[in-house]
């Protein structure tokens, strides 16, 4: 379950991270403006990669999870319904959910394998990397097929999808 949860992360963070620059030009905004989104973007993700563990931590791993990756796949869809200066506060929101999964993801394997936490860490984020990397390469392919804003209605798709396999995640214990 991991696996798909990450996945559907790495289209999401992968594709906004990536292609985001590309949708706004495309959409008729300027390169400043494309960079200024993306470092928009990315300055949420820090504040939400911060909060992220620490609010699992409060409220449960699966549940921060459930709703992070909920308000994400509801936000790229408001995002690429939106125009304008409207876009800015969703991207503040998408950068948050988004990339505030990452801690989560690591407290969670890092809690199913005490023992070996090291190596549990390490094939996680070889797992992300790759996964990241393939959800890359997929939604550029449909994006040169399909357009840009396909792209990013297929990761928001592929999101939603994943979301029941939050529930099968292993429940946290205490080590």
């Amino acid at each position: 379950p991991l696996s798909g949860v990450v996945l559907a992360r790495a289209f999401l963070a992968g594709g906004l991270s990536t292609y985001l620059p590309v949708l706004i030009t495309q959409q008729g905004g300027s390169l400043w403006l494309a960079g200024a989104s993306l470092t928009l973007f990315e300055a949420a993700g820090v504040v939400g990669a911060f909060a992220g563990g620490t609010l699992s931590d409060r409220f449960g791993r699966r549940r921060v999870l459930f709703l992070t990756m909920l308000v994400a796949s509801v936000f790229i869809f408001a995002f690429l319904s939106a125009s304008g200066w409207l876009q800015f506060p969703l991207l503040l929101v998408l950068g948050f959910s988004v990339l505030s999964t990452m801690p989560i993801f690591m407290a969670i394997m890092q809690e199913s394998f005490p023992e070996n936490r090291a190596l549990a860490t390490g094939v996680f984020l070889a797992l992300s990397f790759i996964l990241r990397s393939g959800a890359v390469v997929l939604l550029g392919a449909v994006a040169d097929g399909y357009g840009m804003r396909t792209a990013f209605v297929i990761s928001g798709i592929v999101s939603v999808a994943a979301l029941p396999l939050i529930f099968l995640l292993p429940q946290r214990r205490d080590t």
